[in-house]
C-alpha cells in the first residue's frame, strides 16, 4: 500500500515549539501548523491530528540539535515514528537573509528536509549521553580542587542537587542509581573516563 507521506518541521524551545508540515513532492504545499507547548503531550496531540489511518500516513519529523536534547527524538521513536535530528551547522542558509522567526526556522527546515538537504546527525543513547556527562564532570572536578575536596568528604548524593554540574537529569539518574546500590562514584568516574580514553586511541 502506497504512504501518505508528511514532513513534519520543528523549531524547538524550551516551552514552545513551531511546527511546519510539507505535503510529499516537489509541488506539495509547505503551511505552518502552529506554535505549541514545549512538551510531549503536546506534540502527541499534533501527532494524533496528523496521523490518518485510513490513509497510511507515514510522519517523518525534523528538528536541529540544541539545549532541549534528544527527548524527542527518542519519544516519537519509541512510537515507530521517523524522527531526524540534524547539526544547526548543516541547515544551508540564504545568503542576506536576515529576518529569523521561529515560524520561518520551520518551514525552512521542512522544505529542506522534503528536498533530502538534509543529513541527520548519531543521536546518542542514554547510557552514552550519561558517561559523557561523568567523563565531563571527572574533568569540571579535577579542575576546582575546593569541590574535589567537598566531593570526597560528603560523597556525590548530597551535592547532587547544589551543584550546577549535576543539573544534567541523565547524570543525576546515573550517580543516583550508583548511592543507591552501594556503589563508588568515584571509581566509576575514573573508569568512565579510562574506557573514553582507549577508545580513543
Amino acid at each position: 500500500m502506497k504512504h501518505d507521506i508528511i514532513f513534519i518541521g520543528m523549531d524547538v524551545h524550551k516551552n514552545s515549539i513551531d511546527i511546519a508540515i510539507a505535503q510529499d513532492g516537489r509541488k506539495g504545499r509547505v503551511r505552518h501548523y502552529g506554535k505549541i507547548d514545549g512538551n510531549l503531550a503536546a506534540l502527541d496531540k499534533v501527532v494524533r491530528k496528523l496521523t490518518d489511518k485510513k490513509k497510511n500516513r507515514q510522519l517523518n519529523f525534523v528538528y536541529e540539535a540544541g539545549p532541549c536534547g534528544y527527548q524527542i527524538y527518542r519519544h516519537l521513536h519509541s512510537k515507530n515514528i521517523d524522527c531526524t535530528v540534524v547539526a544547526p551547522s548543516m541547515v544551508p542558509k540564504r545568503s542576506g537573509d536576515r529576518i529569523k522567526t521561529d515560524r520561518r526556522d520551520a518551514m525552512n527546515l521542512v522544505r529542506l528536509f522534503r528536498a533530502g538537504e538534509l543529513i541527520g546527525i548519531y543521536v546518542p543513547t542514554i547510557e552514552d549521553e550519561a558517561i559523557r556527562d561523568l567523563v565531563r564532570l571527572q574533568k569540571s572536578i579535577a579542575a576546582s580542587q575546593h569541590l574535589g575536596e567537598r566531593f570526597r568528604a560528603v560523597g556525590a548524593a548530597d551535592i547532587l542537587g547544589t551543584h550546577a554540574l549535576f543539573r544534567n537529569r541523565n547524570l543525576v539518574e546515573a550517580a543516583a542509581a550508583l548511592a543507591a546500590c552501594g556503589g563508588d562514584v568515584t571509581n566509576l568516574l575514573r573508569d568512565a573516563s579510562q574506557g573514553i580514553e582507549e577508545t580513543t586511541r
